[in-house]
């Protein structure tokens, strides 16, 4: 186990060759001197609860998941006329909770009047984001649910295995579901996949035009237009 100081920092630093490193003992004080470091590195995330702090490396494969979903929510509030603001990897944390993390993608909408015109987000006045994005393509050793559970998401789409489910706040505890209701009335989330590997294998824009056509006539076809 590794007891993090400011010294040790740099050297943590540069022994960070794996896609993720598990420190323990590590002082909330470090935590966020590190973040301050690492401030210009958007290609690793910090998460951390309760001493123990976990950097992960992000891939091209999880960078071009997350922007392709990230551009579906878009379209998805685009053709529905929903506002809402997206807040992508804020770093979000609570000393008095001791966690801190960088959401995938994160988003604000039925909440999104309360956070208008800031450009800093405090916990402890302000409130979490309504909607997550989280892709999970690496095996993570700290799980962030708990963190999202203490902050208070209500709504997580996870990508797994090759396809997206929603993980909803009941309780205290998050339970899985197969569709989603966040945007529209039980939405099924398996209708993503297909488009996600049209992104993947051809380009974003191509991604975007058919999944436009798509959900276009999705609404028609359950009586959701206008």
């Amino acid at each position: 186990m590794v007891t993090q100081t400011t010294s040790s920092i740099p050297r943590a630093m540069h022994a960070i060759t794996n896609p993720i490193v598990v420190l323990h003992n590590v002082a909330w004080s470090a935590y966020e001197q590190l973040g301050e470091l690492l401030r210009d590195r958007p290609n690793l995330q910090l998460t951390y609860r309760k001493g123990c702090l976990e950097i992960t490396t992000l891939s091209l494969e999880h960078e071009r998941i997350k922007k392709l979903l990230a551009r579906i929510i878009d379209l998805l509030t685009e053709e529905l006329d929903v506002s809402y603001i997206a807040c992508g990897s804020t770093t979000y944390k609570q000393a008095a909770a001791e966690h801190g993390l960088e959401p995938d993608e994160c988003y604000y909408l039925e909440n999104h009047t309360r956070i208008q015109g800031l450009r800093r987000i405090d916990l402890d006045r302000d409130p979490p984001p309504d909607f997550v994005l989280e892709i999970d393509v690496t095996n993570r050793s700290l799980n962030r649910l708990p963190i999202y559970a203490e902050m208070g998401v209500h709504e997580i789409w996870i990508w797994h295995h090759d396809t997206v489910r929603s993980l909803r706040l009941e309780d205290g505890q998050y339970r899985e579901y197969e569709t989603s209701s966040l945007l529209t009335p039980d939405f099924p989330l398996a209708e993503l996949t297909p488009f996600i590997e049209i992104g993947l294998n051809e380009n974003n824009l191509a991604m975007a035009r058919r999944f436009r056509a798509w959900f276009r006539q999705y609404l028609a076809d359950h009586g959701l237009t206008s």
